[in-house]
């Protein structure tokens, strides 16, 4: 039966018996026939989804009686829409809206030109989504809009959670190209699929690092940074002196185009 999905029922007696051993296909044919339901994929869309009527959907694309669609395209139409009705924030789901039109629709649609839309591209689209529209979340409840979003913001996105949250790159790229945000930089993707470190073992392994006896101060505020920021260490061992600077509100340190503040005591190790 699997092979019903594209429309060819193996021998004709066997489609006979389809027909007439399931009731829901008979009523969706009187329907098609008597056009109670429109001969058209938004109208098979508006029923009830079923395998039947994927099934019946297929053999209708078959015959040349409805034209050939990328079913993955057409899913994720239908899955966005509940999606976007989701968010409560109008600017925010304007946001998504055009960010999943523009961007993540479009490259589906560019795949479907030359060849059906692969799984692990619909669900790269879903996650893409998905993660951006907790991004958005998660910045209102800091009190900013993404014309607002600063390198901190930023840093504490990506410094705490599970590391899902790199699939937030995707949007923040598009943002950037967009012009939607300025002056931020993002980090490196990580291959860790674990949960990043708790609070408490933050404050554990500062305590350590600040209060270690041997490591050399240089190793002490190559560690400093990577746990107070998250920034990979490739970018961290490229920090210029110009980079750090010790003025009136305490040390400072940038790794784009704001300074941020390195908290006490840590300011006077890494300082070192």
């Amino acid at each position: 039966m699997t092979s019903w999905t594209e429309g060819h029922v193996p021998h004709s007696n066997t489609g006979c018996t389809w027909i007439n051993q399931n009731p829901r296909v008979r009523e969706l044919l009187r329907g098609l026939a008597d056009g109670t339901i429109a001969l058209s994929h938004e109208a098979l869309d508006g029923l009830p989804a079923s395998r039947t009527v994927e099934y019946l959907r297929g053999l209708l694309v078959t015959h040349g009686c409805l034209p050939p669609r990328d079913e993955h395209l057409a899913s994720f139409d239908r899955w966005l829409t509940p999606k976007l009705d989701a968010i409560k924030d109008p600017d925010q789901r304007r946001l998504i809206e055009r960010y999943s039109r523009w961007h993540l629709k479009r490259r589906l649609r560019d795949q479907a030109r030359t060849a059906p839309v692969t799984a692990g591209a619909f669900l790269r689209a879903k996650q893409h989504l998905t993660v951006a529209t907790q991004f958005l979340h998660w910045l209102g409840n800091r009190g900013r809009r993404l014309d607002e979003c600063t390198q901190h913001d930023i840093d504490a996105w990506f410094s705490n959670g599970t590391t899902t949250r790199q699939h937030a790159n995707n949007f923040l790229y598009w943002a950037i190209r967009q012009r939607l945000v300025r002056n931020i930089t993002l980090p490196l993707p990580t291959s860790r699929t674990s949960p990043l470190a708790s609070e408490d073992e933050h404050l554990n392994t500062l305590r350590a690092l600040l209060l270690h006896d041997t490591l050399p101060a240089a190793h002490r505020a190559i560690g400093l940074m990577l746990v107070l920021f998250g920034q990979p260490l490739s970018r961290i061992v490229q920090l210029r002196t110009d980079q750090l600077r010790d003025g009136a509100e305490g040390l400072q340190v940038s790794f784009g185009s704001n300074w941020l503040n390195v908290p006490e005591p840590a300011a006077v190790s890494a300082y070192k």
